[in-house]
């Protein structure tokens, strides 16, 4: 995923990729932004599996959520709070669909579709 970031947006200088951590989010595996202004404008979590079964999560301490969906799904919404974007990409294997969460969007998108953007 990082070379295929630093394909899409190195040839900017301007342009940074980093990952991503607070005291509320533990980790976010990538985040894009503009290094220059400090302002960030794309946030993304990878995972083989989330185990999504449903498009409208409210309670992420809900015990029928596995427990690598709130982590992931968690941990993204949280960064999105944190920097002010209302969209984040979890990109996973196979599974596809969209995600409400209090902060925001989350797109859940297959690996091989988000390479062929």
């Amino acid at each position: 995923m990082f070379v295929e970031l630093k394909r899409r947006y190195g040839g900017n200088r301007t342009n940074t990729i980093a990952s991503y951590s607070a005291a509320n989010c533990p980790e976010v595996d990538f985040i894009v932004g503009d290094e220059a202004t400090g302002e960030p404008y794309q946030l993304i979590q990878v995972a083989a599996q989330t185990g999504i079964d449903r498009t409208v999560v409210t309670d992420f301490g809900d015990r029928s959520l596995s427990d690598k969906f709130r982590s992931e799904i968690g941990n993204l919404s949280a960064a999105m709070g944190n920097t002010g974007l209302n969209h984040g990409t979890l990109i996973s294997l196979d599974e596809e669909g969209e995600i409400t969460v209090p902060t925001g969007t989350i797109e859940v998108i297959p690996a091989w579709r988000w390479f062929l953007r």
